[in-house]
């Protein structure tokens, strides 16, 4: 039996990382490396490259927004997304080993990428078994 709480609680997580996916996605488009904590001077190439990508985080929090409205039917959606965001943790650590420790929240940023996919794809695996349609 699934908990009462799970498909709330999973929308409410779908809908926080829509929200900081979006406008963070949104301020890096219009601000490039400005978004990024600490003194980073960017080159245009640099600054062309990050505000490419932020289009897609920006992206990804539009899905997440949709995937909430109703998880429970989102699975390849979630799936998906939760795959992509994992990589994207797996991403900083490429990162770290190829250039230095990043900056603590940075780390916390890594820990939740690789963290928050395994529980949606749970959640959403719960909340789907336990609102299909059952054979009386």
């Amino acid at each position: 039996m699934t908990p009462h709480w799970l498909r709330p609680a999973l929308q409410v997580l779908l809908i926080a990382l829509g929200v900081v996916a979006f406008i963070a996605g949104l301020i890096t488009v219009f601000t490039g490396a400005g978004s990024i904590p600490g003194d980073n001077p960017a080159t245009p190439n640099l600054e062309s490259e990050l505000r490419f990508y932020a289009t897609f985080w920006t992206g990804f929090g539009v899905l997440a927004f949709y995937a909430a409205r109703r998880p429970e039917r989102e699975t390849m959606l979630l799936r998906g997304l939760s795959l992509f965001l994992f990589l994207a943790g797996a991403a900083r650590i490429f990162a770290w080993l190829a250039a230095d420790r990043p900056d603590t929240q940075f780390l916390v940023l890594l820990g939740l990428e690789l963290t928050l996919p395994l529980f949606i794809v749970w959640a959403q695996a719960r909340v789907a078994r336990a609102c299909a349609p059952t054979d009386a």
